[in-house]
């Protein structure tokens, strides 16, 4: 679905081949370290500033060790699975990037949306503790070589995920088309008001003004002579 390498470094990218896909993903991360982690999930892709998910996920590490983490579940886990913060957003105090489990300040897993200064900590309750990194430090921090995210679970599952993918990006451009027809109306009329395209549409309003029998009826949103 994406790969770093491949597509660039763009959030905007990684988020764009997500969005809608409804099939289950691996998130793959070789650090320049040369350390080996990821985050599986089940569940639709979507842009949002809570967290959201099922037990289904985990995270893991191959190399240098293969651990997974799977979620503490039952009623003392919380349910901070995932979260993909658009940066084209408000930030509203939460990280923009891609985070799973910890908390909204403090992810568990978090890959910014800058791509840099990665964070990788070893302990959330979300999911069970253990070292992502071979190489832990006191900021569990780490950089990218190679981001990949992959489609799973069989041609069909595939299939039928990247039709949902396509219909949400079809549903996503019509909507940006409608605002950018309201967009232009509304600068089509400021235009006219202010005299950058000729018109005698608001001719009317320069004609009245200083009259003292014309004012404004607020009461029914026109005017009254």
């Amino acid at each position: 679905l994406y790969s770093s390498f491949l597509d660039g470094r763009s959030f905007i990218g990684l988020e764009w081949s997500l969005l809608g896909y409804s099939g289950p993903t691996v998130v793959l991360i070789k650090t320049t370290a040369q350390d080996i982690l990821g985050a599986f999930t089940t569940e639709t892709w979507k842009a949002s500033r809570e967290f959201y998910g099922n037990a289904e996920g985990f995270l893991f590490s191959l190399s240098p060790k293969l651990n997974v983490y799977r979620s503490e579940g039952g009623g003392g886990g919380s349910k901070n699975f995932m979260y993909l913060h658009s940066d084209l957003e408000e930030c509203h105090g939460h990280p923009h990037g891609l985070g799973f489990g910890g908390t909204m300040d403090q992810p568990r897993l978090l890959i910014p949306a800058t791509f840099g200064r990665c964070s990788a900590g070893s302990l959330d309750t979300t999911f069970r503790a253990g070292d992502l990194l071979s190489a832990v430090d006191a900021l569990e921090k780490f950089e990218i070589q190679t981001l990949e995210v992959w489609g799973v679970g069989g041609d069909d599952v595939i299939a039928r995920a990247l039709r949902d993918r396509a219909e949400h990006r079809e549903r996503f451009e019509a909507a940006m088309d409608r605002a950018r027809k309201v967009q232009d109306k509304s600068q089509f009329v400021t235009d006219m008001k202010t005299g950058l395209i000729s018109n005698t549409l608001f001719q009317h309003q320069d004609s009245v003004r200083g009259r003292h029998e014309f004012r404004v009826d607020d009461e029914h949103g026109g005017y009254k002579i």
